[in-house]
């Protein structure tokens, strides 16, 4: 008896742990947006104009995002010509560009990795990357439909909510942009529990 009270006390204060954790954290700067409306766990959001360093990657998403992450963490992390750290920032996007062919096949699917660069930086004072592979750029500033959840970041979760997020957009009748795809926005370090992580999709809609 001793012993289930003690691991019980154990997962609490685990708990208890991780929850004031993201209180006690840095905080992470982010791209700025307004949302215009919001419903449940779903958002209407207007993104202002930001940088990022971004990086193309065919495969199938969880394989593309670890090559991804790789890349662009190197680059901030001093892989660039005036070895200079750079801020980490938040949220990770990951955006589904293109296909390699008609038929989707998740090998030839191509993948867009962008960490957003740090609010005060732009073209003229970002470092250029040693690796020709990222692309330093604006984002225009755009619309988006976001379903905010949490849970594991694998793909078969961000799947299942993308799904559902779909399906609302069709069922509100939601103005969708031609041929847009999938975006993901991940908030947490890998290590973070699953319930207490930020994940978000979202689809760009017209203005």
């Amino acid at each position: 008896m001793k012993a289930i009270v003690f691991t019980l006390f154990l997962v609490l204060a685990v708990i208890g742990f991780f929850k004031l954790m993201p209180e006690s954290s840095a905080k992470y700067a982010e791209p700025t947006y307004l949302i215009s409306k919001q419903q449940d766990a779903i958002e209407f959001r207007h993104y202002e104009p930001f940088f990022v360093a971004e990086v193309l990657v065919y495969g199938d998403r969880q394989s593309a995002a670890s090559e991804g992450f790789r890349l662009l963490f190197s680059y901030i992390s001093g892989a660039n010509q005036a070895q200079e750290k750079i801020a980490m920032t938040i949220p990770v996007f990951q955006e589904l560009v293109g296909f390699e062919s008609n038929a989707y096949d998740e090998s030839k699917t191509q993948w867009a990795f962008r960490f957003v660069m740090p609010l005060e930086r732009n073209l003229q004072n970002l470092p250029a990357p040693l690796n020709d592979r990222i692309v330093l750029k604006e984002i225009k500033d755009f619309n988006v439909v976001a379903m905010r959840f949490s849970g594991s970041s694998a793909s078969e979760n961000l799947v299942t909510h993308k799904n559902k997020l779909d399906a609302w957009t069709i069922r509100e009748k939601t103005p969708l942009m031609p041929n847009t795809h999938e975006i993901y926005a991940l908030y947490n370090a890998p290590f973070t529990p699953p319930f207490l992580k930020r994940t978000e999709v979202m689809f760009r809609i017209e203005r």
